[in-house]
């Protein structure tokens, strides 16, 4: 297939054993189904000069489309042995003349061959294609040149490598032979793709409208496609192995045209003036996983006014059309300002108007003259000049007569002070007015927060809050309150304007600094988690901007990224002129190495930092605006080697076992390339997590044994299944690992003091109140299955070094309360460390509270205890619970609430033929029990049949539910 079909050897017998990939296979079979819908390349023409044949074959001797690169290839032989005879670029000279001065590049192939590669950029016509061999002429022959689209490339491009003939790989442009302004044409996104010898680094160039966006037409846009391999070949993938999804406001269809095998041009038909986001795929495989181009369009703003005209045949209807700046408004320039008048009929055709008949009145802020010219019959251009950053109102006159109808356009210009206040932002929240929770928008705006200016006085934003039609709803100001956090504590200064319309001021005296607003209503929080984050100063500026494209780096490679800029309002900016500055570092077995960039101003809002690093390791990335340090930073990436690497993995660390209190579980890492040689990195471009069966983090300590082999270190402190990641260059190597650690035989959890739960508390020990850890674990504070023997649970007290404080037995206590009250008795191992002990009856829950001379140290948080028969040996141990917030009226106004039930009466499970419970609890914002009546409280229970639940409560405001389902149905 090599050899006859011009088909790849992508495939490897020994990666279709051990790691066969779907995309590589799909590709391969691609290339079997187009072979026969290949280019043909025409006929061979022979030549013979002196003791020399030359054949000549391929699309460049072929009529040929202006805009689109065409090759040949020249095959030298022995006119008497038939063998390849040996040729240099250096002998084979190719001369194009026609219409427009074309330059053709030779370059050197397999032995005996040469290929030619030349491009008409403009001018169709009648070319003369002329080879020469050490000066003399081996052939000639006119090649005719058609119209096309040409796609946007330079002269500079056409001196650059195209595609050769079909079936072998072609070459992409180089970037040495192209202008700047010709680089910056490209988007090039590196992604790894198995060609055969394993997964490969490939990089697949886009170009065009069709990935950058821009004004919204009623015209097509288009990109370029190529997928290069690391040698800068094109890789001939055909169309029909190439999928493209354009997704957004609406899907479209995509159609794909081959240029040369391996190059194509895309085509889409956007109708939105929105954010279209296209994805390439191979076979059915996105290149992009997760990560589809975004490509905005903009749309031409346009007012229209219908109205009714006769043109003498009786009246009609017509349309009033304007359109641009000078109808749209914006920022405020102190320029001339413009608009086009166009009168259209029912077919939008244009309506034959003479000039003199428009004519156009601008009032509002100053009245102002218009310049008015004629564009075509029907079309004109208006000119005015406004003076002032305030409002404006354009009306379009036809003889003498208003066609707005007394309605003239509204345009307002705004200096950026203005455009900030008039930024708002939106928070949907649920509130109860009397008749229950509705839905209500907070809605904010103005310099309070937004930040941005300097921090050198009050500021102000505004405040609404708006039902579900958008109506101000009429609060009094003394239900609404402003509380800021942050580098200071700060109260918002609540004025009215009128009913349900506030003003806050503030003043702020930090900058850089995040301060963070709360709305409040009778003193409760209504944004809780959702706190509004302001900046004041340069900083605020600073944050405004995002990075994209950081990646693994290539080592030895030049390599970029870039930085969008934002407005105030989130939104990317379409202008340049910020002044960004990058500091790149790479750390690499401790050693920090300052690694030179530049920032290029793209003037399109978009920053390249391009940068070439000589060291391997971890790169920290440091973005400033006008010398301020952006949010965010230091942004990571890595700088991996050119080679592909293999990481082996080995240790208890890996395997789990016995637990032994305080000892270090070990990971071994060995990294090498394919030949088995090791990997000189740094500890830094590793990655290992550990999280204990609660999901927390666990404390890695990695050491770099020798270059390339590391030794990782963690101390488990729980029974149970552990779940281990690693990581190389920031990209998993592994999936989740489960690592199970056991108890040793005839070993209890109280024995080896595993904490269940931590508290940080502050307790007076004779010098002050110092702050101290209370930990405690076991069965007695754990629960589980009810066995008919006492239970145990160890207390610890420790200082902040993590040392035992010296608490006796005597200060230390328990009480054991809910499903039955029980006495409980402690040991002493050693001073700080208790153990106790209880003995529960019942399969139900319990509450186990902790003393230190009689007084409670867990407050009204006592550990919830649930104990369970044999019947419920197969459920999970984990206790399964919803939450619910609701705005609750508690006779103080409308507070937040939490409803918290759990049990499997909530969760449902296996139909058992007997009861079922769940426990119900309401908590305030500091999660403590709301003391209600049971009487207060109803459970209703339908679906599959209506059942009426049984109400107990253990203590105030904690209650427990009980029904008796009898269907296998959804209750």
């Amino acid at each position: 297939a090599e050899k006859e079909l011009k088909i790849p050897k992508i495939l490897d017998p020994h990666d279709m054993v051990n790691e066969p990939d779907d995309l590589s296979i799909l590709t391969y079979l691609f290339f079997y189904k187009k072979f026969e819908e290949s280019v043909d390349v025409g006929d061979e023409i022979v030549q013979f000069v002196g003791d020399n044949k030359f054949v000549l074959v391929g699309q460049g001797l072929k009529e040929g489309k202006v805009g689109y690169e065409k090759a040949f290839t020249i095959s030298v032989f022995n006119k008497k042995t038939d063998e390849p005879a040996p040729v240099t670029a250096e002998q084979i000279a190719v001369k194009i003349t026609g219409p427009e001065e074309v330059t053709a590049s030779v370059n050197e192939g397999k032995a005996g061959e040469i290929k030619c590669y030349y491009k008409v950029l403009a001018e169709p016509g009648d070319y003369d294609v002329e080879v020469y061999f050490e000066g003399k002429q081996v052939h000639k022959q006119p090649v005719p040149w058609i119209g096309g689209t040409p796609r946007g490339t330079t002269k500079a491009e056409s001196a650059s490598a195209a595609p050769p003939t079909e079936g072998a790989p072609s070459r992409a442009p180089e970037p040495s032979q192209k202008t700047e302004e010709a680089i910056e044409e490209y988007l090039t996104f590196p992604i790894k793709l198995n060609l055969g010898q394993g997964p490969q680094d490939v990089n697949v160039r886009v170009s065009g409208v069709g990935v950058k966006g821009g004004p919204l037409t009623s015209e097509p846009v288009s990109f370029t496609l190529q997928l290069v391999n690391a040698s800068e070949e094109i890789i001939p993938i055909p169309s029909s192995a190439i999928n493209i999804k354009v997704t957004g406001p609406e899907t479209l269809e995509a159609s794909i045209e081959t240029i040369n095998p391996g190059d194509f041009v895309v085509s889409y038909c956007p109708t939105k003036a929105e954010v279209y986001f296209v994805d390439i795929l191979l076979g059915v495989n996105s290149l992009f996983p997760g990560k589809a181009l975004r490509v905005p369009f903009e749309g031409v703003f346009c007012i229209e006014f219908p109205f009714q005209l006769d043109m003498g045949g009786g009246p009609e209807d017509v349309k009033l059309k304007l359109t641009g700046f000078g109808v749209k408004g914006g920022e405020f320039t102190g320029k001339p300002v413009d608009f086009l008048i166009q009168l259209v009929n029912a077919s939008d055709q244009l309506l034959p108007i003479p000039g003199s008949s428009i004519s156009s009145k601008i009032t509002g802020a100053e009245d102002l003259p218009v310049t008015i010219t004629d564009v075509a019959p029907g079309e004109f251009k208006a000119v005015y000049s406004p003076t002032k950053a305030d409002v404006y109102f354009v009306d379009i006159l036809l003889g003498g007569n208003s066609i707005t109808g007394g309605t003239p356009v509204r345009v307002s210009f705004a200096s950026e002070e203005a455009k900030q206040k008039e930024f708002c932002l939106t928070y949907p929240i649920l509130l109860n007015l009397g008749k229950g929770a509705q839905k209500v928008d907070v809605n904010v705006g103005g310099f309070g927060v937004i930040g941005g200016a300097p921090a050198k006085g009050p500021v102000t934003f505004w405040l609404q809050f708006l039902d579900q039609n958008k109506e101000i709803i009429k609060l009094p100001v003394n239900a609404v309150g402003v509380n800021i956090s942050g580098p200071e504590k700060l109260v918002g200064k609540v004025s009215a304007k009128g009913p349900g319309d506030f003003i806050v001021e503030y003043t702020p005296t930090v900058e850089k600094d995040p301060y963070f607003i709360d709305i409040l209503i009778g003193g409760s929080s209504l944004l809780s988690q959702k706190l509004i984050k302001v900046f004041f100063g340069a900083e605020a500026k600073a944050l405004n901007c995002e990075i994209k494209g950081l990646r693994d780096f290539k080592v030895d490679t030049p390599e970029h990224f870039t930085i969008f800029a934002k407005n105030p309002d989130g939104k990317f900016k379409q202008t340049g002129g910020d002044k960004f500055d990058a500091e790149l570092n790479v750390v690499h077995e401790g050693v920090t190495t300052s690694i030179p960039c530049t920032v290029s101003d793209s003037n399109d809002g978009t920053y390249q930092v391009k940068f070439t690093s000589h060291v391997l390791g971890k790169l920290l990335i440091n973005i400033s605006l006008d010398k301020k340090p952006v949010d965010g930073n230091p942004y990571i990436a890595y700088v991996a080697p050119k080679i592909k690497t293999n990481c082996a993995f080995s240790g208890l660390g890996l395997i789990g076992g016995p637990l032994i209190p305080n000892k270090p579980y070990t990971i071994n890492i060995k990294v090498t390339d394919d030949d088995k040689t090791i990997v000189p990195l740094g500890a830094e471009v590793f990655g290992i997590t550990v999280k204990d069966p609660s999901n927390t983090e666990v404390p890695v300590e990695m050491t770099l044994v020798s270059p390339g082999c590391i030794e990782a270190q963690y101390i488990p402190h729980t029974v149970g299944n552990h779940v281990v990641k690693l990581s190389l260059f920031g990209n998993p190597v592994t999936g989740d690992i489960p690592v199970k650690f056991t108890l040793p035989e005839e070993t209890t959890e109280e024995d080896l003091g595993l904490p269940l739960f931590s508290l940080p508390l502050q307790l007076n020990l004779g010098k002050g109140a110092q702050p101290i850890t209370l930990a405690v674990g076991g069965i007695g504070v754990k629960g589980g299955k009810l066995s008919g023997k006492p239970v145990k649970f160890f207390v610890q007290l420790k200082d902040e070094k993590g040392e035992f404080l010296p608490i006796q037995l005597s200060v230390i206590g328990s009480k054991v309360t809910g499903a039955e009250t029980l006495p409980v008795t402690f040991k002493a191992k050693q001073p700080g460390y208790f153990i106790g002990q209880y003995h529960p009856t019942l399969e139900d829950i319990y509450f186990v509270d902790i003393l230190l001379g009689g007084s409670s140290v867990v407050g009204a948080k006592p550990f919830r205890v649930s104990f369970k028969g044999d019947a419920d040996e197969h459920e999970e141990n984990e206790e399964f619970f919803l939450t619910f917030p609701i705005m609750l009226q508690l006779g103080k106004g409308p507070q937040k609430v939490n409803l918290k039930i759990g049990g499997t009466g909530v969760k449902g499970g296996k139909l058992k033929g007997k009861p079922v419970k769940f426990y119900l609890q309401l908590l305030d914002e500091a999660q403590k029990i709301i003391a209600l009546p049971v009487n207060a409280i109803g459970v209703k229970i339908a679906g599959a049949e209506v059942l009426t639940p049984e109400l107990e409560q253990k203590k105030p405001g904690d209650f427990f539910v009980t029904y008796n389902p009898t269907k296998e149905a959804l209750y």
